[in-house]
């Protein structure tokens, strides 16, 4: 009887976990884009400031980049 309820309570869990588990990747695909879409800024920053001629500044970089958005 004892195993029996242990068992059941352990699946229990299990399967609650799993619902957790399923339901956080459904909200985060916003979260994962914006992520992508910064590291893809970050590294096209990177190689025009390594490969770029002239001195790049990056504060201005950015805001041009914000701006031309808006």
């Amino acid at each position: 009887m004892r195993k029996y309820l242990v068992k059941k309570i352990t699946i229990l869990v299990g399967v609650i976990l799993l619902g957790f588990t399923f339901s956080s990747f459904k909200g985060d695909d916003k979260n994962f884009q914006i992520a992508k879409n910064l590291d893809i800024f970050n590294s096209i920053f990177k190689e025009l400031n390594m490969l770029y001629v002239d001195t790049i500044m990056p504060d201005k970089s950015v805001k041009v980049g914000i701006d031309s958005y808006a």
